[in-house]
């Protein structure tokens, strides 16, 4: 790192160390430890070598008030760098803690809401039936012979957890709904979404994090460690709102009928329109993607080509 970026960060770790033992959640937390962890997250990332050192103090503070460690060796919480202004290559870059879903499930089990958690990926491949929020679901994974890095393949995700009372509780979440929050994520090409790198994680991630909102409305008593965890998602993850966007992650979302993807097919295959144009302009890997609540406009743009074709 040059010196000109490490003094101000060194200040920023400086100002950390006073406040770090008030704010951390985890008694096994030590700061001499998370200091290093620190410093070498920064070097190995020249954004956040770049970053407005407050959020870099701020970042760090966050982890250690969910309890989580920035050792890369355990991937419990990450230090994101992001432009405040989004586009914009000149924007400042700010700082923001991000737990990860093997974080997340690490403050339920150690907070003792529940005896273990794990989210699983479904391909088009298994065999799966979610029975609702409060049975283990029938799955039998295959895994001879296939690729379970196929992003394209992934139907869905489910989070699963016994509480402490030894309750089942699951949470499942669909291909379109794991989209759609990809989609209006600020970061939606980074590497826990890109289908080449660690798209598992983001899944996974999205599971965690709505069965982490969820608890209350299971009668699950939080804690104010998991209160925490959930405040910086919120504050550091929620959709971006400037364009009328919003955490979506709790709601349904309803994909169109067998019967209107036919229909569409067939307007596609008649009119000579490429079906990956249709797929690029509503952001979707399949028809088969489309939300109900898009079918219309998709239908009116394939019958306006069928006619101009006719």
């Amino acid at each position: 790192m040059p010196a000109n970026q490490l003094k101000p960060f060194e200040r920023t770790i400086g100002n950390v160390a006073r406040q770090y033992h008030r704010a951390a959640a985890a008694p096994e937390l030590s700061w001499s430890q998370e200091k290093l962890h620190a410093i070498a997250v920064v070097r190995t990332s020249r954004d956040l070598q770049n970053a407005i050192p407050a959020t870099l103090e701020s970042a760090v503070l966050q982890a250690a008030s969910m309890g989580l460690t920035l050792n890369p060796q355990k991937n419990h919480c990450y230090i994101i760098p992001r432009r405040t202004k989004r586009g914009d290559p000149n924007a400042a870059i700010i700082a923001y803690a991000s737990p990860s879903y093997r974080g997340l499930s690490h403050i339920l089990v150690k907070e003792g809401l529940v005896r273990y958690i794990r989210a699983q990926v479904v391909y088009n491949w298994d065999y799966f039936n979610y029975l609702g929020p409060d049975l283990r679901p029938e799955y039998k994974a295959t895994v001879i012979g296939k690729d379970l890095t196929q992003e394209s393949a992934a139907v869905g995700v489910y989070a699963i957890a016994k509480t402490s009372d030894g309750d089942i509780l699951c949470e499942f979440m669909d291909r379109a709904i794991v989209q759609r929050i990809r989609n209006m994520s600020e970061m939606k090409n980074g590497a826990i979404w890109a289908p080449d790198k660690m798209w598992t994680e983001g899944w996974k991630k999205a599971a965690i994090r709505r069965f982490v909102k969820t608890l209350p409305d299971a009668g699950v008593i939080s804690t104010p460690r998991v209160d925490s965890a959930i405040e910086v998602l919120n504050a550091n993850e929620s959709i971006d709102t400037s364009k009328g966007g919003r955490d979506i992650s709790d709601e349904v979302v309803q994909v169109c009928s067998d019967e209107q993807i036919i229909k569409l097919k067939e307007y596609i295959e008649e009119s000579g329109l490429k079906i990956e144009r249709i797929l690029k302009a509503f952001e979707v890997e399949k028809l088969s993607d489309l939300p109900q609540d898009r079918y219309e406009e998709c239908l009116t743009r394939v019958k306006a080509y069928y006619a101009n074709a006719s």
